[in-house]
């Protein structure tokens, strides 16, 4: 991450190298959760760093127009991510480590979340694909 190289305050950082196992509370069965950043900084404090969307950190709501299936689906995304924020807590609490989550907020603050190009622009619609006829 270009953020870190660029930071005089890091002293070393690493991308998804730290797996920290844990037990999902979905279906009760061990998982190994892969910890997107561990940085250290100059002053010896380590942060290991969780990245996800602002609304994957929140409890889904109920909303009109919203499918069960996609209530659950957010649903399921949510406990999972609780059951891996709580071992990842546990495991930097226990080394006298922090654990964070970076949202798009976050990540705007800091003056990481990179600006959109241009804006984003519907696709034409391409023309069918005609089958080839076999020959006999």
């Amino acid at each position: 991450m270009k953020w870190c190289d660029d930071s005089s305050d890091i002293v070393q950082w690493m991308s998804e190298e730290l797996i920290i196992p844990y037990i999902c509370e979905t279906d009760n069965k061990p998982h190994r959760y892969y910890m997107d950043f561990v940085i250290q900084y100059k002053s010896g404090r380590v942060v290991l760093v969780e990245v996800k969307p602002h609304k994957e950190t929140k409890r889904p709501e109920r909303k009109q127009g919203k499918s069960r299936r996609t209530l659950l689906n957010e649903g399921m995304t949510y406990i999972k991510n609780q059951s891996k924020w709580k071992a990842a807590k546990k495991y930097a609490d226990d080394r006298g480590y922090h654990f964070e989550i970076w949202t798009e907020k976050e990540l705007t603050a800091m003056g990481i979340m990179p600006k959109p190009l241009r804006s984003k622009k519907p696709l034409k619609k391409l023309p069918p694909f005609k089958k080839k006829k076999k020959r006999v």
